[in-house]
């Protein structure tokens, strides 16, 4: 599985799609499985409080063709204490 940002953005002179993090989980047919993710130094700058960004989540089974999904990250803004 691999999370990917929808649209180019702007990484300091670069602008390109981003490879945001990826992991791999199994799962019996029919299960719902939950994955984490950990995302990569440049996904944690493009997140910041309150913010949100689109992006493309790519499945790729082994024995299958690969899907994919546009889902929307938020990120909660930092509580005051």
């Amino acid at each position: 599985m691999e999370l990917r940002t929808a649209k180019p953005v702007k990484l300091g002179r670069l602008k390109a799609v981003v490879l945001l993090g990826s992991a791999r989980f199994s799962g019996a047919a029919g299960s719902t499985p939950v994955a984490r993710v950990r995302l990569a130094a440049a996904a944690r700058s493009l997140l910041r409080p309150g913010s949100k960004l689109a992006v493309d989540v790519v499945l790729r089974p082994a024995d299958a063709a690969a899907s994919s999904k546009r889902v929307t990250l938020r990120v909660p803004a930092k509580r005051k204490r």
